[in-house]
Parts: structure tokens; sequence; C-alpha cells
């Protein structure tokens, strides 16, 4: 009884890669306008709003290196880096912090930054 569902188990999970090769391959092999629509939609309905669990998924993170769609770029950061950093005033501050006295305080800002769950 038991071998027959380790082997159904093992043929789904087969199955479940297989697939998830197959979406790979597909979103390679489509223009790459047509790769950013469905990107778009994907970080509008399912990454942004749940943002503090998708940021972790690694899904989100190879759509990072991709390259985040301009029509939801804007958003991203302000959630990503956090809405005290955006803006002038919060550019302002970031670069000050790179100048060589303040290089130490803008690692560690990183590093606290990139701690973040």
């Amino acid at each position: 009884e038991y071998g027959i569902w380790t082997h159904y188990f093992q043929q789904v999970v087969e199955r479940t890669k297989l697939e998830q090769h197959a979406r790979r391959v597909a979103l390679r092999g489509q223009p790459r306008e047509a790769f950013v629509e469905s990107a778009t939609s994907v970080w509008w309905c399912e990454i942004l709003p749940n943002w503090e669990s998708a940021s972790l998924e690694p899904r989100t993170q190879l759509l990072w290196w991709e390259g985040a769609p301009s029509a939801v770029r804007a958003q991203l950061w302000r959630i990503a880096i956090g809405e005290a950093a955006a803006g002038r005033a919060g550019y302002e501050a970031a670069v000050a912090e790179t100048r060589p006295v303040d290089r130490v305080a803008a690692l560690d800002r990183i590093q606290s930054a990139l701690a973040r769950p």
C-alpha cells in the first residue's frame, strides 16, 4: 500500500518539476514585451500586496534580477527600501552617508536593511 502511494507521490513531484521547467523555458522564448507584460501583472497582483513573504521567494528574486517593469518600479522601491528612504530627503540622507566619513554608517544601514525579513 505505501509503495503505491510513494510511487504516485514521486510521479507528482517529477511532473511538477517538469511543468516548472517548461514554464521557465516558455518565458525565455517569449519576446521581451510579452514577458514584461506578464511580469507586470505578477508584480501587481501577487508580489507587491504580499511583499513581506513574497520578497523572500526565489521567483521574486529571479523577477527582480530580470528587471522590474517600469510600471511597478516606483512602488517596488518604496516598499523595498521603506517610505523613510524614499523622496528627496531620503536621497539626500543616503548621499550624505556615502561620503568617506560616513561609509561605516552607510554599510551598517545596508546590512540592517538586508537583514530585515
